[in-house]
């Protein structure tokens, strides 16, 4: 059964390993109540496994030797921005 989750991101982790189920795809990455969040939909009958993602800040450096996928920006109340992508 397919459905929408949300998974809790942080803006300041390296790097962060999300498990959930096989070929699920990220929506969106946004605020919520001051806390930054992805949401994707997922087939609930899909084994599960684990992808990791990365927040980078604009401006910030983003390493050259690993394959990033771009999945979404989220602004912050405070005017800061935060850009999610998925690391391969």
């Amino acid at each position: 059964m397919k459905t929408i989750y949300k998974y809790k991101l942080s803006p300041l982790a390296a790097s962060e390993v999300i498990t959930m189920p096989a070929h699920s795809l990220p929506l969106s990455v946004s605020f919520q109540r001051n806390e930054l969040f992805m949401w994707v939909q997922v087939d609930t009958c899909r084994v599960d496994v684990e992808r990791k993602f990365e927040v980078f800040g604009t401006g910030h450096d983003m390493p050259n030797d690993v394959s990033h996928r771009y999945i979404g920006t989220a602004h912050e109340d405070s005017g800061l921005v935060f850009h999610l992508f998925e690391i391969f």
